[in-house]
């Protein structure tokens, strides 16, 4: 059992109430969005994916997705060659862009 401290309460509480699932997530953000991941580690896979489904499924007419470093789920999802409108952009090209880049993929 996990005690939280009376103190936190109230933002445990906030917390719980904004939880939601990737693809509930995914669904809020609107057309033609500029999306702004954080550096590698950061980057939730889980909403990628949903945001790479929603593309695939016409749920986009433009996605302008703005990120540092690529971490292998971002390369698997939002970055795939398919996704004509989604358009990456990053000031360093690491291993991930350079894959995509090497198998005729990149898309700058």
């Amino acid at each position: 059992m996990v005690t939280i401290p009376l103190c936190e309460m109230k933002e445990f509480a906030t917390y719980q109430a904004k939880r939601m699932s990737a693809d509930r997530a995914a669904a809020l953000v609107p057309d033609g969005s500029k999306l702004l991941l954080p550096f590698g580690p950061g980057i939730p896979p889980a909403l990628c994916g949903a945001l790479a489904q929603r593309a695939e499924a016409g749920g986009f007419t433009s996605l302008h997705v703005t990120y540092c470093y690529a971490t292998e789920a971002l390369g698997r999802t939002l970055l795939q060659p398919h996704l004509d409108v989604v358009h990456p952009s990053t000031p360093f090209l690491g291993p991930v862009e350079r894959t995509l880049g090497r198998n005729g993929h990149g898309r700058r």
